[in-house]
């Protein structure tokens, strides 16, 4: 019942957000993030914080904040979730505001942080491909540091939440990320249609009144 709750207000808000979603122009493309800042996101599986350092990769740090500040990951579906080994979403309501934002990528950068559990990195398909996509590391994952071209490199870490993140749905594996494109289309509309049991990113926030928890152990575990 609170997970149907949740996907009505996520549903009554989408129009809002259809209007309201930014689009790429060279005041959002041109900002600068402070060198750490914490996001709380909030999902259907409940609340999560990531702490994002800019010295790990500076320009998708940027992208970040821009995004982040301006509501980009609102309604966003969290449309891939593998058991140990990654939870991935980023894909909008906007048709539009996917296209654009795909035309305008981030240059590649040297992973100086390793894909380590709990760590949050950019998605790509090649070189200087990152834009939009985020997925957070449910294991360590050594191999995504380096790849044909420069690796993966973290931007962020789970620093509170890692409940929240174990509990979305996995049942549907790669099947989702094999239909981007019909996502990237129709957003929640396709996916509540053809994955109903897909989570979803509610709204993320920038949180500056909010302390970062101490971490216990390894990066993401709480």
């Amino acid at each position: 019942m609170k997970k149907f709750l949740l996907l009505l207000v996520a549903f009554c808000s989408l129009q809002t957000i259809l209007l309201a979603q930014p689009m790429p122009d060279s005041t959002i493309l041109s900002m600068v993030a402070p060198e750490n800042f914490t996001v709380k996101f909030e999902t259907s599986t409940g609340n999560f914080l990531l702490h994002a350092h800019r010295s790990w990769s500076p320009l998708a740090v940027d992208r970040f904040f821009a995004l982040v500040s301006h509501n980009f990951y609102d309604s966003v579906v969290i449309f891939r979730v593998i058991p140990n080994f990654v939870a991935q979403f980023g894909l909008t309501n906007s048709a539009a505001a996917n296209a654009a934002w795909v035309q305008t990528p981030v240059q590649d950068e040297p992973v100086k942080t390793g894909n380590k559990r709990g760590t949050v990195s950019f998605a790509r398909a090649g070189k200087d491909s990152r834009t939009i996509q985020l997925f957070i590391n449910l294991k360590d994952n050594d191999l995504l540091d380096v790849s044909d071209y420069i690796g993966f490199p973290p931007i962020a870490e789970v620093v509170d939440g890692w409940d929240a993140i174990m509990k979305f749905n996995a049942d549907y594996g790669d099947d989702p990320a094999m239909k981007q494109g019909e996502i990237a289309e129709g957003g929640m509309v396709y996916t509540q249609k053809e994955f109903p049991k897909l989570d979803y990113i509610i709204k993320a926030r920038i949180v500056q009144d909010e302390p970062v928890p101490k971490k216990k152990g390894k990066t993401g575990k709480k």
